[in-house]
């Protein structure tokens, strides 16, 4: 089975963009795209993909708070950068909240096809489990949920409870 990608960006050209190059290629199992973090809680949770590219600035929550929340409640699962933000503080502060990679668009699509299969290889599973500090991230993920009938409250609670017992808190 192939590779499942979430891609989760503003700018409609680049989700057709990859769609169509991700159509074609054998390793892709199924590409699901969309526009802003509260559809992208929804793909996540119902979709399950193996890797996620994530952009920085779009509506609602920017990319990188994004991130910070997807750590929270998937820290398992590989995120990789893809934006046209050039700084490279905000590029290194991205890769310290837990991205795999920063790709800078337009993107290379071989170096994405690499950094794609790199993070899919190992699925982050030799990655240490984060330590939740605060849950205020996973909170906000989990409300979405119950609010969309994705989770009852008494499921979110427990994986609240769950994650802060994990974390040590």
């Amino acid at each position: 089975m192939g590779i499942k990608i979430a891609v989760v960006d503003d700018d409609e050209t680049v989700l057709e963009m990859m769609r169509f190059h991700f159509k074609n290629s054998s390793d892709v199992d199924k590409v699901e795209c969309t526009q802003d973090s509260q559809h992208a809680i929804l793909l996540i949770h119902d979709y399950k993909p193996d890797v996620i590219l994530l952009d920085i600035k779009m509506p609602g929550l920017a990319g990188d708070l994004f991130l910070s929340s997807l750590r929270a409640w998937i820290p398992k699962t590989p995120i990789i950068m893809v934006s046209g933000v050039t700084d490279k503080a905000v590029q290194r502060n991205c890769l310290e909240l837990g991205a795999v990679a920063f790709l800078e668009k337009p993107v290379d699509l071989d170096a994405l096809d690499d950094t794609i299969h790199e993070a899919a290889g190992r699925l982050s599973a030799n990655s240490p489990h984060p330590v939740l500090e605060d849950s205020m991230e996973l909170e906000m993920v989990l409300k979405i949920l119950v609010n969309e009938g994705r989770l009852t409250t008494k499921e979110a609670q427990l994986e609240l409870k769950r994650r802060m017992q994990e974390g040590g808190n």
